[in-house]
């Protein structure tokens, strides 16, 4: 087996806590503790916490407005959740909220564009400066489906694999640009397919296989090793949004057979059953143990919620700083 038990027990406590927390950042929204989109992971989990355990200490990524579970399972969970409650002991003083947090120290966060799309060109950089500066590391750029409709994708692959960065491009595919379904975005919805031709090394995840932890941080470390050494690597995985693109947008417009389709992505591509049959059969843990975890987890984030709730938000001036707007300011600082 590659993984040791231990390593097996803290990915399935990265996704169940991912799943609570996001049940919990979910009715924070519903009580006006959180203001604006919420973009919910639910189903997609496994994305995040495979990726966040295959990076080693030298590379970097830059995430996505889904890639909350990537955050949870590198970062310091409380903090993280006063940084998305607006709170001024979260990472960036709450003003980054989940969309733009960085970690350039410890955690090589790099922070993502508000264009869609335009991360890819910032990964891009990001690993044209590993290369010259020999820093030993690949940079992951996220990307979902709707972001793959843009060209700037496609113009990056090409240099990337010109220049031979030390990059590996994801795409997460859940069926959805927004609310556009893929069939009606391209004609041909492989984004692996259309990216072929500029000669990038391609990894494809189907739709079972994006619900299996395991496989994607297995995928991811493969990639990854051979992104350090030059080779521009693209991953393509496919899971199952469970919900609209944000919290309150509705389903109204889903089918009734896209529906069922979500129904049954619920009942037989849950990310956490999938790793809970992994346990069980590989005899690494039992139903007690799932149990125990879910209620400690459970404790945990209604912890940090309540705490987070007598935490002063982000005060104005650190919202408007003109130094947290602006790379360089050319007043030096004044408005």
């Amino acid at each position: 087996m590659k993984y040791s038990n231990e390593e097996l027990l803290k990915m399935y406590e990265h996704l169940v806590r991912a799943r609570i927390w996001t049940l919990g950042m979910h009715e924070c929204v519903n009580n006006g503790l959180i203001r604006g989109a919420f973009h919910t992971p639910y189903g997609q989990e496994a994305m995040g916490v495979g990726v966040a355990c295959a990076m080693g200490a030298d590379d970097w990524v830059i995430p996505t407005h889904r890639s909350q579970t990537l955050m949870l399972t590198k970062y310091d969970p409380y903090k993280f959740t006063c940084e998305v409650l607006g709170r001024e002991n979260g990472y960036a003083k709450g003003t980054a909220r989940d969309l733009h947090i960085t970690d350039l120290e410890k955690e090589h966060t790099l922070p993502q564009s508000g264009t869609l799309g335009a991360s890819a060109g910032h990964c891009a950089g990001a690993a044209l400066a590993v290369k010259l500066k020999k820093l030993g590391g690949a940079v992951i750029s996220l990307q979902g489906e709707g972001a793959w409709s843009e060209g700037i994708c496609y113009e990056v692959v090409n240099i990337a694999c010109l220049m031979k960065l030390p990059i590996v491009f994801v795409a997460e595919i859940n069926g959805w640009a927004m609310t556009v379904p893929t069939e009606r975005e391209a004609v041909n919805g492989s984004i692996s397919e259309r990216v072929a031709p500029w000669g990038v090394e391609i990894h494809t995840l189907g739709i079972d296989e994006g619900s299996d932890v395991v496989k994607i941080r297995e995928t991811m470390e493969d990639a990854l090793e051979k992104a350090r050494a030059g080779r521009p690597q693209f991953v393509e995985v496919s899971d199952t949004r469970w919900a609209a693109h944000f919290v309150g947008q509705g389903d109204h417009y889903y089918t009734e057979e896209e529906k069922e389709q979500l129904r049954l992505a619920k009942e037989n591509r849950d990310c956490i059953r999938i790793m809970e049959k992994y346990l069980l059969d590989s005899r690494a843990a039992d139903e007690k143990y799932f149990a125990e975890v879910k209620d400690r987890i459970q404790e945990e984030i209604a912890g940090y919620i309540d705490m987070a709730r007598d935490i002063p938000g982000a005060a104005p001036e650190e919202i408007y700083t003109p130094e947290l707007i602006y790379a360089e300011p050319e007043t030096g600082g004044e408005i």
